[in-house]
């Protein structure tokens, strides 16, 4: 399979995760397809253990989580830290409208809500610890509890 000019491998699909800017592209978003559709593991971790759909739902890019869970992505791995994807969206840099939509998503791929990272906090009580009022009301919406 070619990316660009380049032959790579299915699994090339963690070089795009750790390059953000291509992989969280919506002009990337058929390249990433294909790569899954070759047999890229959308459980495939970088070296912190953070998988492609942490690093989608962190991001707030809706159609890449859509297309990772449609592969069977994994919601429920941890990272270095313990964290999770439906952590993601409390921890984000930038949380946006987008997490509340992944939030859902994630759920209903079978997150557990109430996971706890290394440090004992869950994805409600990171955002109440951020005052993220509209990730909180989307997680308790859902029977998150801290």
């Amino acid at each position: 399979m070619t990316f660009g000019s380049e032959n790579i491998g299915p699994n090339v699909i963690l070089a795009i995760i750790d390059s953000k800017k291509i992989f969280l592209s919506i002009h990337f978003l058929p390249k990433i397809k294909k790569l899954l559709k070759n047999g890229a593991d959308p459980n495939i971790t970088d070296y912190g253990n953070i998988s492609p759909l942490m690093h989608a739902a962190s991001n707030g890019h809706i159609k890449t989580v859509e297309l990772l869970l449609q592969h069977k992505a994994n919601p429920n791995i941890k990272d270095y830290k313990g964290y999770t994807a439906i952590m993601a969206p409390s921890d984000s840099e930038l949380p946006s409208e987008n997490h509340l939509i992944i939030i859902p998503m994630l759920v209903n791929a079978g997150a557990n809500l109430n996971e706890m990272n290394n440090n004992g906090d869950t994805a409600l009580s990171i955002a109440k610890k951020r005052n993220l009022k509209n990730i909180i009301l989307k997680l308790e919406e859902f029977g998150a509890k801290e």
